[in-house]
């Protein structure tokens, strides 16, 4: 297996957060993902590579947009105003 195959595996499960054993088939096999994982992790070569990413930010391409953010329906007031019941 390709091993930026398998790195963009393992960052897709840290950015998902899914269980190991879900991941995509376009990763390949999920116990490779994880052997890898698991040996990068253990060596600090993970954090190297991680670490190597935060220093080459480009933020050219970094976008907020707050219109795309939702508010949980018990964060929002009903129809009419908020009741006082005091």
């Amino acid at each position: 297996m390709d091993d930026r195959i398998a790195f963009e595996g393992v960052i897709y499960v840290l950015k998902t957060g899914i269980p190991w054993r879900y991941l995509p088939k376009e990763f390949g096999v999920w116990q490779t993902g994880y052997n890898l994982f698991a040996r990068w992790a253990k060596s600090g070569a993970l954090e190297r590579l991680l670490q190597a990413f935060r220093e080459c930010v480009d933020n050219e391409w970094l976008s907020i947009d707050s219109s795309s953010i939702k508010v949980h329906k018990h964060g929002s007031v009903p129809k009419g105003g908020q009741k006082n019941n005091a």
